[in-house]
């Protein structure tokens, strides 16, 4: 038996935990806890030079997409001042919307909407970052945005010079790999897409036709924000939550902000949308924490701006959602239904009633360790409210798996005070 480590079986794992989940009943209450109000917005340019400053952009199909609400309507206010009333959850702006590039081009406005049955509010950029192009000096490389909200698609496209016939491919380095989409439409065309928030570097290597050998290259760095974040334009914010944004109540939460293009960064972290949650926070330079004593969302905001020049700034929001109660812990293990084989990897899946970052601090395989056992506590990977991990067996046969399962914001609670969670399967 061997701890799996290579986490591009992830797909796997998500199409056979969607058969999972569609084919069990949740009996799990708490679970409906997890799903926040947020929204996203899309726009395009129809006229106008997105690149230049403070210069005048007409926006068509502007859309505003609300998710997890609850109201009758959704109250809109666009960034013109413009306000709209929705009774569906996504709403078209019905004309051209006229706005303002930002210094060194570019739009960074925020949308607002409200909740009509709770009241909630919760806000979303619209990025149209002005284009950008990077070369070596033969390859360059253009992206139709360097800039935008997660889940937005960019189009990289490679190009060179005195070269006759050159073949391009793409490789990329990212935080999060596996969140990443990728497609190629043509040569020297690439279109990418990050579902979490992160920075990516693309590079665009040419090839010579006639011989297959790289003989050039050039990069070009992406950012894919979280929907609540903005910028003057120059700027860029970005909030991370350690051990994860879906906790216990009862649990802290830490939020460390990093921003990039400003030299002399102040930091004010603020609550929005608290949906009546009982929180408390507290702030430390770029480092803030949360806590909760009851169940339900918040969205904690960072504001940054620049010490000499408060026209230079940044924001960037994550959504915390805390679950269940402060005292138990209940927790189920199962494997991911299919057939398994020898030196294949099995997926097991930890549900808990909190959705709660868990590691693992005992773990029985139901064969002997090839290589002697992990290391505890071992961390395991989340996605959502799943937490999961990996094993390969060597030998075919019936096996039992045991483990014990802990909290990782609160050190010393356990899943089912302690006990061991089983599943079993079969190797082929």
């Amino acid at each position: 038996m061997d701890y799996t480590r290579k986490k591009y079986y992830l797909f796997i794992f998500i199409l056979s935990l969607v058969l999972l989940v569609t084919g069990c009943s949740n009996e799990n209450s708490d679970e409906n806890l997890l799903s926040s109000f947020y929204c996203s917005v899309s726009a395009s340019v129809s006229s106008g030079d997105i690149n230049a400053s403070y210069s005048s952009v007409q926006l068509s199909n502007l859309t505003v997409y609300t998710y997890n609400g609850s109201g009758s309507y959704y109250y809109i206010t666009l960034p013109d001042g413009y306000t709209a009333t929705s009774s569906s959850s996504s709403y078209t702006y019905p004309s051209t919307l006229s706005l303002t590039t930002e210094s060194g081009g570019g739009i960074y406005e925020e949308v607002y909407v409200v909740d009509s049955t709770t009241g909630t509010q919760t806000s979303c950029s619209l990025i149209l970052s002005s284009s950008s192009t990077t070369s070596s000096g033969v390859v360059s490389v253009y992206a139709s945005s360097t800039s935008v909200t997660k889940g937005t698609s960019i189009t990289v496209t490679a190009s060179a010079s005195s070269v006759s016939n050159p073949v391009f491919y793409f490789e990329y380095e990212a935080t999060y790999p596996y969140y990443i989409s990728v497609s190629n439409s043509s040569n020297g065309v690439l279109t990418i897409t990050s579902s979490v928030a992160q920075t990516v570097v693309v590079t665009a290597v040419m090839e010579s036709n006639s011989s297959g050998v790289s003989t050039d290259s050039a990069d070009i760095t992406l950012y894919f924000n979280e929907s609540g974040s903005s910028s003057s334009g120059t700027a860029y914010a970005y909030l991370s939550a350690s051990p994860s944004s879906s906790v216990a109540v009862g649990s802290t939460v830490t939020l460390y902000a990093t921003v990039s293009g400003i030299s002399d960064p102040v930091y004010t972290f603020y609550f929005s949308g608290t949906n009546n949650l009982s929180a408390t926070a507290y702030q430390s330079g770029s480092t803030g924490t949360v806590t909760s004593s009851t169940a339900g969302s918040t969205i904690i905001g960072v504001r940054v701006v620049s010490a000499s020049n408060s026209s230079l700034y940044a924001t960037a929001t994550k959504t915390i959602t805390f679950s269940g109660s402060s005292s138990g812990l209940t927790c189920t293990l199962t494997k991911v239904s299919g057939t398994y084989y020898r030196n294949s990897p099995v997926t097991f899946v930890i549900t808990s009633n909190t959705g709660e970052k868990l590691r693992l601090t005992a773990w029985e395989p139901g064969e002997a360790w090839d290589n002697g056992a992990p290391s505890f506590p071992l961390s395991i990977y989340q996605n959502g409210v799943y937490n999961y991990f990996y094993g390969t067996y060597s030998y075919t046969g019936s096996k039992t798996v045991r483990v014990i399962a802990e909290s990782v914001s609160r050190p010393g609670t356990y899943c089912n005070s302690g006990a061991y969670l089983s599943t079993s399967l079969y190797i082929y």
